[in-house]
């Protein structure tokens, strides 16, 4: 009867390890996803002015007018800029939003008001509160835990000294 239950115990670990393993993947793909679409805006930016730069060479070459040339190198280059812009601001605003969380979290905290204050410590008063009545009855719960096993400990060298 043990040996069936460590038996179970060990297939459910190894069961549970394995379902860990596939969490940690799972977590190191999406990592990589997000790695992989920054990658990506940088590769198309830069294939994008590789394109513009052989575009600008071959046009370079077919045109007769100096000041035509310079115009659309001009007009090229102002795009490049604006797309990189765009791609820097899109950066910027993720930066931006999480920075903008944490200075609201500390504008939170940081309150002078002694009624928002005491307000606050009622709150994480009760939550110490609950949480000590739950730590409580998980004690209760592991000491009739441990009388049981030791119960049946002395129960089964009673029965085999009979």
């Amino acid at each position: 009867m043990e040996e069936e239950k460590k038996v179970n115990v060990e297939g459910e670990n190894k069961v549970k390890e394995e379902e860990h393993k596939k969490e940690k993947k799972k977590d190191k793909e999406k990592k990589g996803e997000k790695d992989a679409e920054k990658k990506g805006k940088k590769d198309k930016k830069k294939k994008e002015e590789e394109e513009d730069d052989k575009e600008i060479k071959g046009e370079e070459e077919t045109k007769e007018k100096k000041g035509e040339k310079e115009a659309e190198k001009k007009g090229k280059k102002d795009k490049k800029k604006k797309e990189e812009e765009e791609v820097d601001k899109e950066i910027e605003g993720e930066e931006e939003t999480k920075e903008k969380k944490k200075k609201d979290k500390k504008e939170k905290y940081d309150a002078n008001d002694p009624e928002k204050l005491k307000k606050r410590l009622d709150k994480i008063n009760a939550k110490i509160e609950s949480l000590l009545e739950e730590k409580e009855n998980i004690m209760k719960l592991m000491n009739e835990a441990e009388k049981k096993k030791s119960e049946g400990i002395k129960d089964e060298a009673t029965n085999g000294k009979k």
